[in-house]
């Protein structure tokens, strides 16, 4: 049996995503998938605007599915997600949560009282000043979540858990990395978010201004273009988007520059890429080539087991554009 819900809820800016996965042995299969269109005016760069109008297209996507009623994962996404890990004397369990809010008012931006706080210990260790717990934080503004449970509400859904985008798509990552320093590009519809986990810790989440609605407005390439499919697009040659491909590029090294300045001696070894993003023909050659590391597109076929009725074509799609969704379904479940 899954402790979790089973069943992910992505809300990105463009496109509604839902996924439902059962455990099967030691893997999760998918059981049933679908999305939908995020109403315009409904969402701004991962805030939501209209929880009522937001809820009742969802709630449309649930019935469809056939989960109306059921308990489901999502996420909280934007700018305003604060994470940092940190050193704190070793305490009980139900002390470490109030302590770490208590020292998480030295650096969080916003007043404690207005976040969703999280707190999770995952090493503990004793040096010269006695024993310790290193902590991992994690804060979004508690409007966002009441918001998001708000929308569940409305489309007859119930939140069981509200995590951020990162940890989710780790889950379903194929990795065998060891001890190894990895990032994860999320290219999203119009933001993208950079991650670094080390030894499968996250230590590092940036937003970035880039996303792939930009590749359908092209502006330099003579306006929208809703037909143009990304996978035809090569990020290796000379183009209408090469610009694009560019930008990518400058941001991705920027982050990586300022993470390696900041934590002297590390170096992330491997960059793995998903979203709608990903679709690009040869961007990880390209992006490999230019920043000098291996990139590799996100695969988690070990993990998923998938339906036999599913084609090649659309396990393609959906590593592509449902692994948010697959994660959160898959939480408590692998």
């Amino acid at each position: 049996m899954m402790r979790g819900p089973g069943i992910g809820l992505d809300i990105g800016s463009k496109k509604i995503k839902m996924a439902r996965v059962k455990k099967v042995g030691k893997q999760v299969q998918l059981v049933k998938y679908g999305s939908i269109a995020t109403p315009e005016g409904s969402m701004e760069a991962g805030n939501i605007l209209d929880p009522d109008f937001l809820g009742e297209h969802i709630g449309k996507l649930a019935r469809e599915l056939k989960v109306e009623g059921r308990a489901v994962a999502s996420a909280v996404s934007g700018q305003q997600i604060y994470i940092r890990n940190f050193v704190m004397p070793r305490m009980k369990a139900s002390e470490l949560k109030e302590a770490a809010i208590f020292k998480a008012t030295e650096f969080l931006p916003i007043p404690v009282e207005e976040a969703a706080i999280d707190v999770f210990p995952f090493r503990q260790f004793e040096d010269g000043s006695g024993k310790k717990t290193e902590v991992f934080f994690v804060a979004a503004r508690r409007q966002q979540v009441e918001a998001l449970d708000e929308v569940c509400h409305i489309a007859g859904l119930k939140l069981k858990t509200a995590e951020i985008e990162p940890l989710a798509i780790y889950r379903v990552m194929n990795l065998n990395e060891g001890d190894k320093i990895i990032g994860l590009l999320n290219i999203g519809a119009s933001r993208s978010h950079f991650s670094i986990f080390k030894q499968g810790l996250l230590t590092s989440l940036r937003s970035l201004p880039l996303g792939c609605s930009a590749f359908y407005r092209n502006i330099r390439g003579g306006g929208p273009k809703e037909d143009i499919h990304l996978e035809e697009i090569d990020a290796n040659e000379d183009n209408d988007y090469s610009y694009l491909v560019r930008d990518i590029m400058s941001e991705l090294a920027r982050s990586l520059e300022y993470y390696e300045m900041q934590n002297a001696g590390e170096t992330v070894e491997t960059v793995y890429l998903c979203g709608g993003g990903s679709r690009l023909k040869n961007l990880d050659k390209y992006l490999a080539a230019g920043l000098g590391r291996r990139v590799n597109i996100l695969e988690y076929a070990s993990v998923l087991a998938w339906p036999a009725l599913v084609t090649e074509r659309e396990q393609w799609e959906l590593q592509r554009d449902y692994t948010v969704a697959l994660g959160l379904a898959a939480w408590g479940g692998i």
